[in-house]
């Protein structure tokens, strides 16, 4: 779901020709070097396009200065080994690098691991070039098929900035010892405990990656897309699917899986808005380090302030595979958390301790404006399909909706835990309803509580998570109207949502915000209409 952003404007006010406009604390390059896949490192110097390197050679050069910037055309790069950097430095790719624009963005440039090594962008921990505030910056860049990370950023200093890359493809087998593996195959950065950094991403996607078909999964996996350590992580208009388990995969029965955070596994305060984690996949075992698995993202953090606002969490899947049964949901906070006008949808969890929407383990959870339904738990689980609250832990729930009757949907060990106020229970309507999608997950039983088979089935990719009814709704990849969905009936999560936010979804709107994802957006089903009267 594309999101209303502002603060960012030009890629060069990004760059640092003008980071004081924009707040932010991008270096000045003092130099640029130009890159192309068929670049000539024999007799150019890669000052211009007209005398563009290789990649590698480019990389070199950048590393050689105080801070730097890769222009690297559009097209396909395949180094041969990893690229580390000694440096920070900005690398934005998709360029013509022809023609009378230059300049212009095309798309983004392919750097392709083939699987042959494991990662293909490095840094050292200490840059040289430090400078209290700077990134490491990356834009318009594809990083596939590496065996480890494709990114891997370890600092004590500095933090990082991606724009419209795409992680994909990066998968491995297994690693690590004693139990525990570091198993982020997309993005792993670790900054300084204690420090002020930041991991920035913006309008990325991490796909397909995670563990190879067919590995031994007795060592933990751990943010298979995306892992993230100390600091902050700011992610805006992500895209994370299909991570964690290669799609055949079931794991086996030894009680030792453990695959945390199919998407995200994070130690830093996650601040999300308008990310997607879609078909995630992984188990719901037990590792003899750490417990089970999540399957859209998993915050480890004891920093208060998790903020998940306009996101959408729809068929992400965890397996059960264990002799115990994991507790870690589609989504598990164990410290302070906002969860708004987030939608929760058909996502799939075998674990007998934990929800198939939001698990609480610890903190306290705020919920509000948002939307759990069509979520299902395994045939044995004792806690609710959509939201769980355990002992050192609380919820407090507003003006949302449930599949059904709270002793059903939403539980707790304890009820002095859990709030509930102005919710509704029944059938959010969607566009994909549940019939729809059960038609490709391979369960059996009915929601929300479900048998999985041998091996689990493909879940559907195409869903459409609207509200049906009212006056329809703009479409936000196509901005057309849609009104062939108000025969299905009104949602009760229109006009449903807390009275006291302003409302700016399109007319009419009955002054009052929709639930889930789409609320308060210029995407938003709009309210019944009716009898309109102007007053002069």
């Amino acid at each position: 779901m594309k999101i209303l952003r502002t603060g960012q404007s030009l890629r060069k006010c990004l760059m640092g020709f003008s980071a004081a406009l924009c707040g932010l604390s991008v270096a000045a390059a003092d130099r640029e070097f130009f890159v192309a896949p068929e670049g000539d490192d024999v007799n150019n110097d890669g000052l211009s396009w007209a005398t563009a390197t290789s990649l590698t050679n480019g990389f070199a050069k950048a590393n050689a200065a105080v801070y730097n910037e890769l222009h690297l055309q559009a097209g396909t790069y395949l180094p041969s080994k990893c690229l580390t950097a000694t440096k920070m430095m900005t690398i934005v790719g998709g360029l013509a690098g022809e023609g009378d624009e230059p300049d212009a963005v095309t798309g983004r440039s392919v750097i392709d691991a083939q699987g042959a090594y494991g990662t293909i962008f490095s840094n050292g921990t200490s840059p040289g070039n430090y400078a209290y505030g700077f990134f490491t910056y990356l834009e318009n860049l594809d990083l596939r098929h590496a065996t480890a990370q494709a990114v891997s950023y370890a600092t004590t200093y500095g933090s990082f900035r991606a724009i419209n890359c795409r992680f994909a493809g990066n998968r491995g087998s297994r690693s690590g010892s004693n139990g525990i593996h570091q198993g982020a195959r997309g993005l792993s950065y670790s900054g300084y405990n204690g420090g002020n950094m930041r991991c920035e991403l913006y309008d990325c996607e991490f796909v397909d990656n995670g563990s190879l078909a067919g590995s031994d999964l007795t060592l933990m996996w751990s943010g298979c897309g995306c892992s993230i350590s100390y600091g902050t992580a700011v992610l805006e208009n992500c895209l994370f699917a299909s991570n964690g388990l290669a799609s055949a995969d079931m794991p086996t029965s030894s009680g030792n899986e453990g695959m945390t955070g199919h998407a995200i596994s994070s130690s830093a305060k996650i601040l999300a808005t308008g990310c997607r984690f879609v078909r995630n996949r992984g188990t719901t075992g037990w590792n003899n380090k750490w417990p089970g698995a999540a399957g859209g993202a998993t915050v480890y953090s004891t920093a208060s302030g998790n903020v998940f606002d306009r996101c959408i969490f729809v068929a992400n899947e965890n397996v059960y595979g264990g002799s115990v049964r994991g507790t870690l949901g589609t989504l598990t906070v164990t410290a302070n958390t906002t969860v708004r006008n987030c939608t929760f949808a058909y996502n799939l969890v075998d674990g007998g301790a934990a929800a198939g929407g939001l698990t609480v383990n610890g903190g306290t959870a705020a919920v509000t404006n948002s939307i759990f339904y069509g979520n299902a738990v395994g045939s044995g689980a004792t806690v609710g399909a959509d939201i769980h609250v355990e002992a050192d832990a609380r919820a407090k729930i507003t003006f949302t909706l449930f599949g059904g009757d709270a002793e059903t949907y939403v539980t707790t060990v304890d009820p002095s835990l859990l709030t509930l106020k102005d919710c509704v229970f029944g059938d959010a309507r969607l566009v994909t309803d549940s019939a729809s999608f059960c038609k490709g997950a391979r369960v059996s039983g009915e929601v929300p509580k479900v048998v999985w088979t041998t091996p689990c089935g493909e879940i559907r990719s195409a869903y459409n998570l609207h509200l049906c009814g009212g006056s329809g709704f703009y479409d936000e990849a196509t901005d057309e109207k849609v009104t062939a969905c108000r025969r299905k009936g009104n949602s009760p999560a229109i006009d449903a949502g807390d009275p006291a936010v302003k409302c700016v979804e399109p007319q009419p709107n009955g002054n009052r915000v929709n639930l889930g994802a789409y609320g308060n957006t210029p995407w938003a089903t709009m309210s019944p209409g009716g009898l309109v009267l102007f007053v002069q």
